[in-house]
């Protein structure tokens, strides 16, 4: 039971990392054919999604262990912590750099999507434990 589990909630990460790798595919293709259009349009959205990538890569790599429990617990720790950094840590950077100052209020968002992804994949296992 535990391995079908995993085995679901592995495809369902790789169908959320395919169409992150699509997105990163689109920014950077937008980015060789008009710099301008890209930084007014899709600057963001690129940061974002490789960033996001990232954590994709990592939550997959923790389902690759095949531990069920130890999934559940870094879902659970990813929830906990991000959440912290979100609620306790600092919404404005201070930076004179104003895109270093836009990149932080960006990897707050991607913060709260992963912590809504990892919210998500902890309760599609308990029903999936359930069944």
């Amino acid at each position: 039971m535990e391995s079908k589990i995993i085995e679901k909630v592995r495809g369902r990460m790789m169908r959320k990392m395919a169409v992150v790798e699509g997105n990163i595919t689109t920014c950077t293709e937008k980015f060789s054919e008009d710099y301008e259009k890209f930084l007014n349009w899709y600057a963001e959205d690129l940061y974002k999604n490789k960033k996001l990538l990232e954590y994709y890569k990592g939550l997959l790599t923790t389902i690759s262990v095949g531990d069920l429990s130890y999934l559940k617990e870094t879902l659970r720790h990813h929830v906990e912590h991000l959440g912290d950094d979100i609620l306790h840590g600092s919404l404005r950077k201070s930076s004179t750099n104003s895109f270093a100052n836009l990149a932080h209020v960006l990897d707050l968002e991607v913060k709260q999507t992963v912590i809504t992804v990892c919210s998500v994949m902890l309760s599609e296992i308990t029903e999936l434990e359930r069944q």
